[in-house]
């Protein structure tokens, strides 16, 4: 891990953040962060009733915890279009292939996604869960 990185992780870790992720795609060209939001934030919020329900609760989707504003529309575009590829689902979202496989794997990890049948005849499956 770099100086960066470190410095990172120690800012977070002297105001009580949870620890941040660091991950890079398999030719190590593409670099994440992702970087949680204090849990005092969301205290706040609710504190203040700042948050909209019709804005929280917009779908399934949308309202699980511990994904992205990416994720979301991955799943959202697969729940869509269950028969969908990578290569078409990379065109529609205008992202590279190898982002649309990054978030399917992570996906898949937080078994919000999973895949029935072969690569070229099954369908994308989206967890309600």
């Amino acid at each position: 891990m770099d100086r960066s990185s470190c410095i990172v992780l120690e800012g977070l870790q002297r105001n009580g953040s949870p620890r941040a992720t660091f991950e890079t795609d398999e030719d190590r060209r593409v670099l994440w962060v992702t970087i949680p939001i204090q849990p005092d934030y969301f205290e706040s919020l609710d504190s203040l009733d700042s948050l909209d329900s019709s804005d929280t609760n917009q779908n399934d989707i949308s309202s699980k915890q511990d994904i992205n504003d990416k994720e979301i529309q991955l799943l959202e575009l697969l729940e869509q279009e269950p028969t969908i590829t990578l290569v078409k689902a990379a065109e529609k979202l205008g992202w590279k292939e190898t982002l649309v496989k990054y978030y399917v794997a992570s996906l898949k990890k937080k078994k919000m996604l999973s895949r029935n049948g072969t690569s070229h005849n099954g369908v994308w499956v989206v967890s309600k869960d």
